[in-house]
């Protein structure tokens, strides 16, 4: 089962910031479990997968959500 470390979440949030991406919103679902209802999914498929939601309300699951946080760094 694929996690993201908190030092790999802590990296990409220092990056998109040093892009000038301050407005992103980071939910950690371990601490704060009621945020899966928002997606409509289960819990546990949230911890098996990144899941992103762009600025058109669009969700991004696991490559797709990669692709789509990590496009908006420059490096």
């Amino acid at each position: 089962m694929p996690y993201i470390c908190n030092a790999g979440i802590k990296n990409q949030h220092k990056r998109m910031e040093a892009c000038g991406l301050k407005d992103i919103k980071w939910i950690d679902v371990y601490a704060n479990p009621s945020a899966v209802s928002e997606i409509g999914t289960s819990l546990n498929q949230v911890r098996e997968r990144l899941y992103v939601k762009d600025l058109n309300g669009q969700l991004n699951v696991g490559v797709d959500a990669f692709t789509r946080l990590w496009s908006q760094t420059n490096s």
